[in-house]
């Protein structure tokens, strides 16, 4: 094993200890580490600290668990710095020629990929080792296995064999759909509504005495559902998670429409609507093109506005919108497009992964321009919190559109 790789099953190892211990870390920022270790001394522990802190930790209160996996990672690190005594490099910085340093780059990112993409899986020769007293001192979280515990863990937290179990949870979610009630009615046994002229036509057997009285009630239909999902970078270490959701409510409900967005929107409704769920994944993978990408929120909900509002929102829908609200566009046109969905359904919907974390604060500008116009701000971290999802939806008012915003379920975000 030459040094880059010595040096990324140390970070690897790092990454892995990071999510035993409650930290979410996905896959964008492990590669963004070993990007990040090309550029400092490692000789110099403090540079070395600063950098893993910067693009590995999201929370302040989550600190004195990353200085102790530091410390752990530091002693891997320490023998290769004294054998050598120079700076190790794991990733080639862009700016090399190509040749060796890219084949080291290209390799390291591979090796990134593999083991983090998707839950970390590390190969048993490379498997971190048992967290011993100080991962407990430090707070570590032990895996469990009873699914009642991993309903309530975060999905950026789970291990490889927690992840299997969450995506086969996740396909057996089930949905009731949404009713809406209709003007026109039908005859029914315990109808609300008489029925007048059943009722005069019923009657005349008994001399025009009202003795039976028909009645009637409204129709319903399910509710339409638009289901917006942000798969930008931020979103990195929810997004297989959340498709593998989004799959599962377009087999259950009807007259789902799903679309995703990081710099562009994409509908991928047709994908979706595959059986089986890693098939619908892949060709979503390759149907989208902004994966792990920029976000671009206002301008994405705007294409959705001019071309799908209408046959996505009609008929009294529901628009789910799931994004940590993370935005690099115009915040004013956020609030004009978050405004006019608004105006275009029965309730609109925010699910945001971040609002399962303690002391969150929805302050992102992308978040501050849409929570106004928002009828239920929801957390999405977890199985649990997508289960309450799908039984509050059931239980959305059938209500004619906009005569009733959600005030029955949850007060107004904001």
């Amino acid at each position: 094993m030459d040094d880059g790789d010595r040096l990324i099953t140390e970070l690897l190892r790092f990454v892995e200890l990071l999510r035993r211990m409650g930290l979410s870390v996905g896959s964008g920022q492990a590669l963004d580490a070993t990007r990040t270790l090309a550029l400092v001394d490692l000789s110099r522990r403090d540079d070395v600290y600063a950098a893993l802190r910067a693009v590995l930790l999201d929370a302040h209160v989550h600190e004195p668990a990353f200085a102790a996996a530091f410390d752990r990672f530091w002693r891997g690190l320490a023998p290769l710095i004294e054998q050598f005594n120079a700076p190790i490099v794991g990733y080639a910085p862009a700016t090399e020629s190509r040749g060796h340093g890219e084949e080291n780059g290209n390799a390291a990112q591979q090796v990134v990929k593999r083991v983090i993409t998707l839950g970390g899986e590390l190969d048993e020769d490379e498997a971190p080792d048992e967290p011993g007293e100080e991962g407990e001192a430090a707070g570590q979280i032990v895996a469990y296995s009873a699914s009642e515990a991993l309903r309530q863990r975060d999905f950026a937290h789970l291990s490889p064999a927690e992840l299997a179990e969450m995506r086969r949870l996740l396909s057996t979610m089930s949905f009731k759909p949404p009713m809406r009630r209709l003007r026109r009615t039908q005859p029914a046994r315990h109808g609300a509504l008489l029925d007048l002229r059943r009722v005069a036509r019923r009657n005349l057997r008994y001399g025009g005495e009202v003795l039976v009285l028909p009645r009637r009630r409204h129709k319903v239909r399910p509710r339409p559902i638009a289901l917006i999902c942000d798969v930008s970078g931020s979103m990195d270490r929810y997004t297989r998670l959340l498709l593998r959701f989004l799959h599962a409510a377009t087999q259950g409900l009807e007259g789902v429409e799903t679309f995703v967005f990081g710099t562009r929107l994409t509908r991928i409704t047709h994908q979706l609507r595959l059986r089986d769920p890693d098939r619908a994944l892949d060709e979503v993978a390759r149907e989208v093109m902004d994966f792990s990408g920029g976000t671009r929120i206002g301008e994405s909900i705007s294409t959705f506005n001019r071309r799908w509002t209408r046959r996505a929102l009609g008929r009294g829908a529901i628009a789910i919108v799931i994004s940590d609200g993370w935005d690099r566009g115009d915040p004013a046109l956020l609030a004009a497009e978050m405004a006019h969905l608004q105006r275009s359904c029965h309730l609109l919907v925010w699910l945001n992964p971040l609002l399962g974390l303690e002391g969150y604060q929805p302050l992102t500008r992308g978040m501050t321009a849409a929570l106004p116009y928002i009828d239920l701000f929801l957390p999405a971290h977890n199985l649990a919190s997508l289960e309450s999802l799908a039984a509050l939806l059931a239980r959305v008012s059938m209500a004619q559109p906009g005569s009733n915003r959600a005030s029955h379920l949850l007060p107004r975000a904001g």
